[in-house]
């Protein structure tokens, strides 16, 4: 999310009802459907509400499912440089075909984590 409260819709305008409030900027959603300015989009949870376009960022983000470890390579024995908490939102630089994801912690540690242990970062 771009802003610290955005209204997700029961469809694609202002004259549908909200659902939800979402209050965490930064917060990754996954986009499922689009129709003009207005995007469908899926939360944490499960949860799917539309938002305007304008709401939503580009800046990759992801949440930690659990409390995670960040490595120096994309090895379970590679050296820890940082742990993140659970629900920390961290910084996606990138993903590998062997299911690692690259991240940034907000106070600048970089590290690889399983992608299995990250929700933002998989397909649909």
């Amino acid at each position: 999310l771009k802003y610290g409260e955005v209204n997700g819709r029961l469809g694609p305008s202002r004259q549908h009802p909200v659902l939800w409030q979402y209050q965490r900027k930064g917060m990754p959603l996954i986009v499922v459907a689009e129709m003009d300015i207005w995007r469908k989009v899926r939360d944490i949870n499960g949860d799917e509400s539309w938002m305007r376009k304008s709401s939503i960022t580009s800046v990759n983000k992801v949440v930690a499912l659990s409390e995670i470890k960040l490595r120096r390579r994309a090895k379970d024995t590679a050296a820890i440089t940082a742990i993140a908490d659970k629900d920390a939102l961290l910084d996606l630089i990138e993903c590998n075909d062997s299911g690692w994801c690259k991240v940034r912690a907000s106070e600048g540690s970089k590290g690889w984590v399983k992608r299995a242990y990250l929700w933002g970062s998989g397909p649909l």
